[in-house]
């Protein structure tokens, strides 16, 4: 400052009571609220409602696998719901391309054109048993080496095909778009052609038949299910999202933005500010000959002299390299 600063007990006194009854105005913190930990990581569409009618409608799935499991293999079966869950395309991709688990898939697409919609899974283990249960040899040493072997990989396709017209009954059921399997199994492969991050639906199903158990695996998109469960849209496809990034940027560009100039700044003690008086003199540690920062949003985004259009005051663009 331009001159010596002189104590002033009384502007102290009333800086100090001000902030005490500032203090007094802010309510003291209480404790937390109990809540469920969330991992934002995984899709949310489902509510209480829609999680319960998925419930109902994976049971009515599971008496549909049963019958088509007895009609396969003549044998008795009971096939359960053993966990009904939401994830994203792009999760389960990437977990299959780095683990690459030994397992048999067969994608599943709906009637209308909308391509692949989903797929069945069973481990090799499970593979195995199915088709020795198909040849009425369930003893049968099938899926236990590295993969079933090409005539047993038709049978499996036979049969794996057959438990998906058993479940597709039950859309059927409901007046839904019939799913269409394809011709050909996928072995570890990533099945289908979506590994965005589109929300995907997975039932898991055990299936009991004396001492073995039968693990399969249905995986549809969330649009299949939603007129089913109630869940609501939109269900973007991930052909269809390619361009997302490019339309919201595009759609950002009338967006205001708040652009304020930094003349500069400097560090001053709580009693030079509270002495302040008029005609003092600051200086700030930026030179005349230096350009103004000037920020967006609050964030620093370029350089800029200060000018003067049509009276009032403007500024002139120095460099915008850290845009």
């Amino acid at each position: 400052m331009s001159r010596p600063a002189d104590d002033n007990p009384t502007l102290r006194r009333q800086l100090l009571s001000g902030m005490q009854r500032l203090r007094s105005l802010v309510e003291p913190e209480g404790a937390a609220l109990p809540c469920d930990p969330v991992d934002w990581r995984q899709p949310h569409r489902l509510n209480t409602a829609s999680a319960e009618l998925l419930r109902l409608f994976a049971a009515k799935l599971a008496m549909g696998l049963t019958k088509g499991l007895e009609a396969l293999t003549g044998q008795p079966f009971n096939a359960s719901v053993v966990s009904l869950c939401e994830r994203y395309a792009a999760s389960l991709y990437e977990q299959v391309e780095q683990e690459r688990p030994t397992q048999y898939y067969l994608p599943l697409t709906a009637a209308g054109g909308k391509g692949h919609v989903g797929f069945l899974r069973m481990s090799l283990e499970t593979a195995g048993l199915l088709v020795g249960y198909v040849l009425r040899d369930p003893e049968a040493q099938i899926g236990k080496s590295e993969r079933i072997s090409p005539l047993g990989e038709t049978i499996l396709l036979d049969a794996v095909a057959a438990l998906a017209d058993a479940l597709e009954a039950g859309f059927a059921e409901y007046g839904q778009a019939r799913l269409e399997k394809t011709e050909h199994l996928i072995y570890r492969d990533w099945p289908v052609r979506f590994n965005d991050l589109e929300d995907l639906c997975e039932f898991n199903f055990c299936a009991v038949c004396g001492q073995a158990e039968l693990s399969i695996t249905l995986i549809l998109l969330d649009e299949i299910v939603a007129p089913i469960v109630g869940l609501t849209g939109p269900f973007g496809r991930a052909e269809e999202k390619k361009d997302n990034p490019d339309r919201i940027v595009k759609r950002m560009y009338d967006a205001p933005m708040t652009v304020a100039a930094l003349l500069s700044d400097t560090l001053m003690t709580l009693n030079d500010v509270m002495t302040l008086a008029a005609g003092d003199v600051i200086v700030l540690d930026r030179k005349i000959t230096e350009p103004l920062d000037v920020q967006v949003n609050g964030q620093r985004c370029f350089t800029a002299w200060p000018a003067v259009v049509n009276g009032r005051y403007a500024l002139a663009a120095a460099e915008t390299k850290n845009r």
